[in-house]
């Protein structure tokens, strides 16, 4: 039996992976001690198929998932991190339990490159990481659906936000600092919004989208204007279409996992319609 003392920075470290090359009948087990070191006793090499009900998925791009119950039900967001034998281990929340009563959660991965990939998967083996955190063991057991990267993939949302328009084209008269505006639908690739003003078109604006499970800051350029109907009371509204701009990862990542939470919202409303 090989033992291999990790500390926890290397243990959850994306970029790096330790390959194990043991002789056949090595076998051992995780197990976590006090202070911050992990103990890990590497199997022979395993990939997702060995295990019973378990299938192979490669991720390239994956950081995020969300945990759902059978039904649908939203539990909770987890942080993707590879483990051994080519599977993966979910961070999650120290008070989520994994219930004896459930076979299968439906986790939902966000890959930069595959999109979301809906899966059903078994969860257990939870080791206590830290204060507020342990990781589960998830072993895929039914790949359900991709959806591709896709920009246009909108959905309706009403809110609240407070536009600053931080460059202008030359020539266009100046607007208040700050504008409050209401979202009307927002996709992974931009977002409508209206406002009492007319935005010019080629005009950078930044706003903070405090609907996400934390706010993000976004930046857009508007690409269209249009008027539409004024209030009862007769202020003017103006339409605009954006496109984002200098969207990183995380930032991408907390926004599908927005909009989805949106679309799923919107599929139960449907049903119980």
């Amino acid at each position: 039996k090989l033992s291999v003392l990790l500390s926890v920075h290397d243990l959850f470290t994306h970029s790096n992976t330790l390959k194990i090359f043991l002789p056949p009948g090595a076998a051992a087990a995780f197990a976590i001690a006090h202070g911050g070191i992990f103990c890990y006793n590497a199997y022979e090499k395993h990939s997702l198929k060995n295990f019973p009900g378990g299938m192979e998925m490669e991720l390239k791009g994956c950081h995020k998932a969300e945990i759902y119950s059978p039904e649908q039900e939203f539990l909770c967001t987890a942080e993707v991190v590879r483990a051994a034998y080519d599977n993966y281990r979910l961070v999650v929340p120290l008070d989520f339990e994994v219930s004896s009563e459930l076979e299968y959660y439906e986790v939902v991965f966000y890959d930069a490159f595959a999109g979301l990939v809906h899966t059903l998967c078994r969860l257990s083996d939870p080791l206590h990481i830290s204060k507020s955190q342990q990781s589960l063991l998830c072993v895929v057991r039914e790949e359900r659906e991709r959806e591709q990267r896709r920009q246009d993939l909108k959905v309706p949302a009403e809110a609240a936000i407070e536009v600053t328009c931080t460059r202008m084209p030359a020539g266009e008269k100046r607007l208040p600092a700050r504008i409050q505006s209401k979202v009307r639908n927002i996709s992974a690739g931009g977002i409508y919004f209206y406002c009492q003003y007319p935005i010019p078109k080629g005009t950078i604006v930044q706003f903070q989208l405090h609907e996400a499970s934390k706010p993000l800051q976004l930046t857009a350029r508007v690409l269209r204007k249009e008027e539409l109907e004024p209030l009862e009371n007769g202020t003017p509204q103006f339409g605009h279409g954006c496109q984002f701009l200098d969207l990183k990862p995380n930032a991408e990542a907390e926004l599908r996992s927005y909009i989805f939470r949106k679309e799923l919202q919107m599929r139960q409303r449907m049903r119980r319609e």
